[in-house]
């Protein structure tokens, strides 16, 4: 084979692997921005069916009666104590893995906010895998406190049944905003700042 045969067959093929990869880049930049619009669109419909249909729990309304167990048992407190100043009440579930991405959003939002952990719980659905959950939190260096709904107060008599979901309470323990998910960081600048 000629030296310019070789050249411009080694020329042809670059350019294919040019034009196959600039193919999967743009099929992949799309792609996910595509999925993050789903995302979001699934985000809002979820935030809107929930605060359609949680019975009980409405903006402005304090959050239901009931009690909530620390995870180690030793400790008992009404929901409207988890949060005295106001803050993020995340609702999990055990064995959620997008509920500990979430744990770790949330918290990652409260830092550049300076709020401490004592600004947001996580409130388990129930109590059994919230040691596991609790174990979750730790490999991933969450450190906001892990209570229990036992008598699944939020479920059976609120009708919240898609976890994770939040529940911002201002300092008077009244409900300042409801969501699915994890509300983004400007939402919870805006919102805590009427704590």
């Amino acid at each position: 084979m000629s030296r310019k045969r070789m050249l411009m067959s080694v020329g042809f093929v670059l350019a294919l692997v040019a034009v196959v990869l600039s193919g999967f880049w743009l099929g992949h930049v799309f792609g996910n921005q595509r999925a993050q619009e789903r995302q979001t669109a699934r985000r809002a419909a979820l935030t809107l069916e929930l605060r359609e249909h949680s019975r009980g729990i409405s903006i402005g309304s304090p959050p239901p009666t009931g009690l909530a167990w620390s995870v180690t048992g030793d400790t008992v407190l009404e929901f409207k104590e988890l949060l005295p100043a106001g803050g993020v009440i995340l609702l999990v579930s055990p064995g959620c893995d997008l509920c500990v991405g979430a744990a770790e959003k949330l918290q990652q939002s409260l830092s550049p906010l300076h709020l401490r952990s004592t600004h947001a719980v996580l409130l388990a659905d129930r109590a059994a895998g919230s040691e596991d959950l609790s174990h979750a939190l730790e490999k991933h260096s969450i450190g906001l406190k892990v209570y229990c709904d036992l008598q699944e107060v939020f479920r059976r008599e609120c009708g919240v049944m898609a976890n994770p979901a939040y529940f911002i309470l201002n300092k008077a323990g009244a409900v300042l905003d409801i969501g699915a998910g994890v509300p983004d960081k400007s939402r919870l600048a805006v919102l805590l700042s009427q704590r």
